[in-house]
């Protein structure tokens, strides 16, 4: 399983890393943010940790005894790529983030498709994503916002204990 696993994510890489330069050829600006402001810093603050869910659409997210682990998400600010768990299946998507306003879009997203009892709600998040064109960070915590300003997720940081 981890091999198919690890096999995913580095087509999912590969995949990614053909698109941002399609992205880049097409004129699509995927450059990274300097750091030189506050809104640079907050921006920061959104890569390279765990995203884990807690709403989908408004609602709590309970995952059932036979997923694997909680759904989260990584921004990762290199590449502009994402990849994730969703509970049973893996997914990875490449973002757009703009620098001017609190724009995000997540395409393509890929996922595994495993047979998981839990699939409904892995579909949730999924579409979640694919909805999201605006971002928050209030009171810690990621929302996720479709076009019409409606929250779609919300999503907690998770810190590894360091042992």
């Amino acid at each position: 399983m981890q091999k198919k696993y690890l096999l995913f994510l580095l087509l999912t890489g590969f995949i990614v890393a053909c698109q941002n330069q399609q992205m880049t050829n097409a004129g699509v600006d995927t450059a990274q943010v300097p750091a030189s402001t506050e809104r640079d810093t907050a921006l920061r603050s959104l890569f390279n940790k765990e995203w884990h869910f807690q709403e989908v659409n408004n609602r709590p997210v309970v995952l059932d005894s036979q997923s694997r682990k909680e759904a989260f998400i990584i921004l990762e600010e290199r590449g502009n790529t994402a990849v994730g768990e969703l509970g049973c299946n893996a997914f990875g998507t490449t973002f757009i983030l703009s620098d001017r306003s609190n724009e995000i879009k997540f395409f393509p997203i890929r996922a595994t498709q495993n047979a998981c009892s839990n699939r409904k709600m892995e579909q949730q998040f999924l579409g979640a994503l694919a909805q999201t064109e605006k971002y928050e960070v209030s009171s810690g915590l990621l929302v996720l916002k479709d076009a019409q300003n409606h929250t779609v997720a919300k999503l907690r940081p998770f810190y590894h204990s360091r042992t």
